[in-house]
């Protein structure tokens, strides 16, 4: 990643961190052009969703890819 996209993941981080119903979930975050794709695991399809929201309204995030975001089965 270079500077710009490690900045923007930071961003992320805070912003996933911050965030009572998704704190501390599994998530790991590459970024390629401005495009998030998220690896890791949820315990829930709503919480997927909360993700996605979150993130969609960052500053420099054009496309969010949750495909390698699984729902954890129970």
């Amino acid at each position: 990643m270079n500077l710009r996209e490690e900045a923007l993941a930071g961003l992320i981080r805070c912003r996933l961190a911050e965030d009572s119903r998704i704190s501390g979930l599994p998530i790991d975050i590459r970024i390629q052009d401005g495009d998030v794709h998220l690896l890791g695991m949820v315990e829930t399809e709503q919480q997927m969703q909360t993700v996605e929201l979150l993130l969609n309204g960052v500053c420099g995030v054009r496309q969010v890819f949750t495909d390698r975001l699984l729902v954890q089965i129970r």
